[in-house]
């Protein structure tokens, strides 16, 4: 089935594959992907208008490539560089006034050039578990932005969080953020973000009050991930007297004697996973009552045998 996709791609001129078995490419190719090596590719494409370039499994990238084809091909659409091997993106790639995605996923990528501020029809922008621990406040630029992804684990597994600039809230057609540090001044700017869709926070305590008014807002909200600074962290998230009606997915970590009573009113949640320490009332009792939920994650949550060998009453 792989092999009749991709002759498929190729005889349609969707995609073409470019490696050592396939490097002399002809016709009208608006679409590649670079496997293995890019010795000679941008040779073999120079008189092509690419508009989606993506890399595979390539052990080494020249510098000479990366400026030469930011330069020489202004109408690039996508730029996935996943997995790739580099280590910056160049200061030219502010030119590609048409990119709509750009990913550096799992690179060692630590700085964004501020020339990233003129990309103002960006609409995803993927930096997860790049080497990026700051966004320049160019970023605010990128009105078109929907997707922010800007987060990496430890080595024991825990988030890192990106420092955000001030005035991100400007960034009103953003539908999903992850992982950001929710002090005063991220969820001031948060409150201004209406359509968000998926969201990704550390919560710092005493924060818990302001971030129920900025979840309040976002009426088509769908995810989401709250974590206290530390597992023992007390997350204060009680005061939602209206939670999102579209919200599917929940995940909560840190210290909390019970679950919020805006939880019974998710009727639409599906996806519920809790890490919890210091809860005292049954969680089940709550969580029963919820007519589509489908999935439960408990992780060392529920101390008490007493919680899991009463009678379970879901619907599904």
């Amino acid at each position: 089935m792989h092999e009749i996709i991709l002759r498929k791609t190729e005889y349609l001129g969707f995609s073409h594959i470019v490696n050592k078995e396939h490097s002399n490419l002809f016709g009208k190719i608006r679409r590649i992907s670079i496997q293995g090596s890019v010795d000679n590719v941008l040779e073999s494409i120079n008189n092509s208008k690419i508009r989606s370039v993506s890399v595979f499994n390539v052990d080494r990238m020249r510098n000479s490539f990366m400026t030469r084809l930011v330069l020489d091909f202004k109408l690039i659409k996508v730029l996935d560089f996943e997995n790739g091997p580099i280590e910056y993106l160049p200061e030219g790639v502010g030119n590609l006034f048409h990119l709509h995605y750009l990913s550096v996923k799992n690179t060692k990528v630590k700085v964004l050039p501020k020339s990233i501020g003129k990309l103002l029809n960006l609409k995803t922008l993927n930096l997860k578990h790049s080497l990026v621990t700051e966004l320049p406040s160019e970023i605010n630029n990128l009105k078109k932005l929907r997707y922010l992804l800007v987060y990496r684990f430890d080595r024991s597994g825990n988030y890192e969080y990106v420092k955000i600039p001030k005035g991100f809230g400007l960034l009103l057609d953003l539908q999903k953020l992850g992982f950001v540090e929710a002090n005063f001044e991220v969820l001031r700017e948060l409150r201004k973000l209406r359509h968000m869709r998926k969201l990704g926070v550390r919560l710092k305590t005493g924060n818990g009050k302001d971030l129920c008014a900025c979840i309040a807002n976002m009426e088509k909200l769908e995810s989401l991930i709250v974590q206290s600074t530390s597992r023992d962290g007390v997350l204060d998230i009680e005061s939602m007297a209206s939670p999102p009606h579209c919200l599917q997915r929940l995940y909560l970590t840190g210290n909390m004697k019970k679950l919020p009573d805006w939880i019974f009113k998710l009727k639409c949640i599906i996806r519920i996973s809790l890490n919890l320490s210091g809860l005292t009332d049954d969680p089940i009792r709550v969580l029963q009552t919820l007519p589509n939920l489908l999935d439960l994650r408990l992780w060392d949550t529920c101390h008490d045998n007493n919680f899991i060998s009463k009678k379970i009453g879901f619907h599904n």
